[in-house]
């Protein structure tokens, strides 16, 4: 039990639930953009482990760029840029982790990458059809 209470406490600092700030544009086919994702939180993967990050966590904030897009069909893509000083002798990958949107919806269509030169990105994608989200509405 305290294991699972863990690991929603982290989910919930992992992903970015913010519905505020940033820079937000519209575009004429009604697609919105949201550059310098407010609390974007990346993390090293630990492929390894049942927790995407690990049992000791490495969290990384703030991200050296960011940005959410969601299209006028609804779909949304957001991506988290982020520097390491990790040690890594290979790129390590998770995949299937929940994840929120600026756009507060939550999926597990969520991909976290580390490279041993010191970058690593968060991708995060939902689906307006809801098909792979797995995550359901994360409105709170």
């Amino acid at each position: 039990m305290t294991r699972t209470v863990v690991h929603s406490l982290l989910s919930l600092v992992l992903v970015t639930f913010a519905a505020a700030g940033g820079a937000q544009e519209a575009y004429a086919d009604s697609a919105s953009v949201v550059n310098d994702v407010p609390g974007c939180t990346g993390f090293i993967p630990d492929p390894d482990s049942d927790q995407p990050w690990g049992d000791d966590p490495v969290f990384l904030r703030p991200p050296v760029e960011s940005h959410a897009v969601e299209s006028a069909s609804g779909n949304q893509v957001m991506t988290c840029h982020f520097r390491h000083s990790e040690d890594l002798d290979r790129a390590v990958t998770v995949r299937g982790f929940r994840c929120g949107t600026v756009f507060r919806e939550l999926t597990t269509d969520s991909r976290m990458t580390a490279t041993p030169g010191g970058h690593a990105t968060l991708q995060c994608k939902v689906k307006a059809n809801g098909k792979a989200n797995g995550g359901g509405k994360g409105r709170g």
